[in-house]
């Protein structure tokens, strides 16, 4: 009953307004991306919001599987629970921002991707590979993913049933008057899920408003995430429960010009209610509440061929927790960076200086060079230090399963990377190498007779891998394929890893899409990996059959279609296959 009043009131406020200011009279364009601050000499991948629906996709899960160098560890269907990771790394060692915004939990990486709004709301995901702590912070040990929102127009309405008792309802609008535009989106999503004790039932809502002029621009988001599900093997092999509600605002502000100056500032509150079993409370449970607020002030100035940039930037978290008490922790970070850019070659050089309460400072750098050849050939090498503190989980969290450690060290990494990518008239290839020389890894780990996981620093272990993309256009047809393939050195481990050993060390990635006629479309996205040093593999292959008609959209999906099963996580199985309908009215 609460939840239908919350949604009753959210909806009737967010109609109003659009009734209220229904007149288009300027389409806006208001800057999410880091691409405006990030280094050219960095490699970056992009998929707009075509190719998302081209696909079929209606989970945020799935369409990061689309994704070279991410790869995406499940525990349970929907958006229950999945961590990303990226050549080689764990979960932690990704960061993750909305509209350039850092969102990384503090308490737990596994958080991370409790995100407040729907695939229907993405204009465009960046992907920058390999580490860049100057811009964005510590958490950008092993790659960046930015998710930029797009700003809605019209109304849209979707609604899909399937296997497992699937159902998954989504409705936005959005509309523009003079120099605002303003808009919202509700989904809500509930399964019996793929297992017994892996259900869910899910609810986001956002709504924003931005603004521009000829000077200025700036975007207020607002978000609301909740969602309960069952945890069954999650983290113990216990039939555990969980229960998650998280709120946030972010905010944005920008001028235009040769001299760019931009404040982004945002507030997070997460709660976590976490059940180890669920037909047992008393046995453990654990109740907390995170809040994470993150200020920045970045400057750049362009002249001529000349770009200089600076900031600084402030995160502040703090935690009340049952189990792990009241923790709180402060970063803040001074950069700078500068850049030569040319028509057909340029360099990039950048440095920043990481604080923190709990550890010491530590200075981290980047320096890249690009050159073009021909108009269609580009060079790029890189070398960059980054830099990674402990999560409180990691550090304080204590329970029959698993054990923190508060004296654990940052990790820190000098990353080596050089790509070559090269354009032909329908066809496009690259090959990316990479290094990564890393201490002081933090991972979650047991002996072979123990059963419980505890934090800890390991031995040196340095990560090594190779990227081949190619990608074929022609008329109505797509494809795209993606081979990765990832080295440890010097790994003498005698445990068992949880997370900092379980990534795949052989990825294939097909990606497929063809216009059958003009209203029908078909697409496929195959995925084969192994994970490292098991005897885990598998071959997962989706495929979507759409139709349109004017405004109507009717799909067929089949998920995991081989019926696969892997372990990408000790005990942890990837659901087998599920089918689904879906219809979406869009004006």
């Amino acid at each position: 009953m609460k939840r239908i009043i919350r949604i009753t009131i959210y909806l009737f406020f967010s109609l109003f307004s659009l009734v209220l200011f229904p007149e288009v009279v300027e389409e806006l364009t208001i800057e999410g991306s880091i691409r405006t601050e990030d280094m050219l000499s960095k490699k970056m991948i992009i998929i707009d919001s075509e190719e998302i629906k081209n696909l079929g996709i209606i989970e945020i899960s799935d369409l990061f599987k689309i994704i070279s160098s991410v790869d995406v560890n499940r525990r349970g269907p929907g958006m229950t629970s999945f961590d990303l990771t990226m050549r080689g790394s764990n979960f932690e060692q990704i960061l993750l921002m909305v509209n350039g915004i850092p969102v990384n939990n503090g308490q737990t990486g596994h958080f991370n991707t409790d995100l407040t709004f729907a695939v229907g709301d993405i204009e465009r995901i960046e992907v920058s590979q390999g580490a860049n702590s100057v811009f964005h912070g510590s958490n950008g040990f092993a790659g960046i993913i930015n998710i930029v929102l797009k700003e809605r127009s019209g109304y849209q309405m979707g609604i899909t049933g399937g296997e497992n008792s699937l159902s998954h309802f989504s409705l936005g609008a959005g509309s523009k008057y003079k120099k605002l535009s303003f808009g919202f989106s509700a989904e809500d999503s509930s399964s019996t899920g793929y297992y017994e004790g892996q259900e869910f039932d899910n609810l986001n809502l956002r709504t924003y408003i931005s603004f521009s002029n000829s000077k200025i621009g700036g975007k207020l988001n607002f978000g609301y995430l909740k969602k309960a599900f069952g945890a069954k093997d999650f983290y113990a092999p216990y039939p555990s429960f969980e229960n998650i509600e998280s709120g946030n605002f972010h905010f944005n502000l920008h001028t235009k010009g040769k001299i760019l100056h931009r404040i982004s500032f945002s507030h997070t509150i997460h709660k976590d209610i976490f059940v180890l079993d669920r037909y047992n409370h008393d046995f453990f449970s654990s109740e907390s509440t995170t809040n994470h607020t993150y200020l920045k002030v970045h400057n750049t100035i362009r002249s001529g061929i000349l770009l200089f940039s600076g900031g600084a930037d402030l995160e502040v978290m703090n935690m009340d927790s049952s189990t792990m008490g009241y923790q709180n922790q402060s970063r803040s970070g001074i950069y700078f960076a500068g850049g030569l850019k040319k028509p057909v070659w340029g360099l990039d050089l950048g440095a920043r200086i990481n604080y923190s309460t709990e550890h010491k400072s530590y200075f981290t750098y980047y320096a890249g060079v690009y050159r073009i050849f021909n108009n269609r050939d580009t060079l790029r090498f890189n070398i960059g230090k980054a830099v990674r503190y402990p999560s409180f989980t990691e550090m304080f969290y204590n329970s029959p399963a698993n054990k923190g450690d508060p004296d654990l060290q940052p990790e820190n990494s000098s990353n080596f990377e050089i790509s070559f990518l090269r354009h032909f008239k329908n066809f496009n290839i690259s090959i990316s190498g990479f290094y990564r020389k890393q201490d002081h890894m933090i991972d979650w780990i047991r002996a072979f007779d123990e059963s419980t996981w505890r934090a800890a620093n390991v031995e040196k272990n340095d990560v090594s891998g190779y990227e081949l993309m190619s990608e074929f256009i022609l008329d109505s047809a797509k494809f795209k394929a993606i081979l990765e393939k990832i080295f440890v050195t010097g790994n003498n481990q005698n445990f068992i890893s949880k997370y900092g050993f379980r990534f795949p060390e052989f990825k294939l990635n097909f990606i497929y899409m063809q216009r059958l006629t003009e209203n029908l479309n078909f697409s496929a996205k195959y995925i084969y990996k192994q994970i490292y040093e098991t005897g885990e593999k598998a071959s997962l292959l989706d495929i979507n059959l759409n139709m349109q008609l004017k405004g109507l959209s009717f799909s067929i999906h089949a998920d995991n279609l081989f019926n696969s099963v892997i372990e990408e996580i000790p005990g942890v199985r990837i659901p087998g296959r599920w089918l689904w309908l879906s219809l979406k009215y869009q004006k």
